[in-house]
């Protein structure tokens, strides 16, 4: 009986051991699981400041200056003070060429104070060539 009694408590203490491991092993597999997914998510956004500044940043500080230059120009202001079709042809050019100098820019408007697309300069689908539209196509954006 002695014997039987030692096989059972040794077969008992086993199960009992091995159901400790399996919840030691399920809570330490969860905290691991919690600590990845905090660094994961700390690393992502250290990776997303990080491209915010070295990357975008510089392009839409880029883009700013394109803005003003074109915004001051002598061109723009005397198209928007006397809406000729020579101040325009001229303000088109300039911005055909704004266009066509730099890859980012995909289209280039100048959109009246009643929401009226007055010129619009745009690369076609292939990126490669750069389109002045003509006023028939041009659209009311307000």
């Amino acid at each position: 009986m002695y014997n039987n009694f030692r096989k059972l408590f040794s077969l008992y203490f086993i199960i009992y051991g091995f159901i400790i491991s399996l919840f030691c092993i399920s809570i330490s597999y969860y905290f691991q699981t919690k600590q990845i997914e905090t660094d994961v998510a700390i690393d992502a956004k250290e990776i997303y400041e990080i491209k915010i500044k070295s990357i975008l940043m510089p392009h839409m500080s880029d883009m700013d200056n394109i803005i003003k230059v074109l915004a001051g120009n002598i061109a723009t202001k005397n198209f928007s003070k006397l809406k000729d079709e020579t101040n325009r042809k001229y303000l088109e050019q300039i911005f055909h060429a704004v266009t066509s100098s730099n890859k980012m820019i995909m289209q280039a408007r100048y959109i009246d104070k009643n929401g009226k697309e007055v010129i619009r300069v745009e690369r076609d689908k292939s990126g490669k060539n750069v389109i002045i539209t003509n006023k028939k196509e041009l659209q009311d954006k307000s």
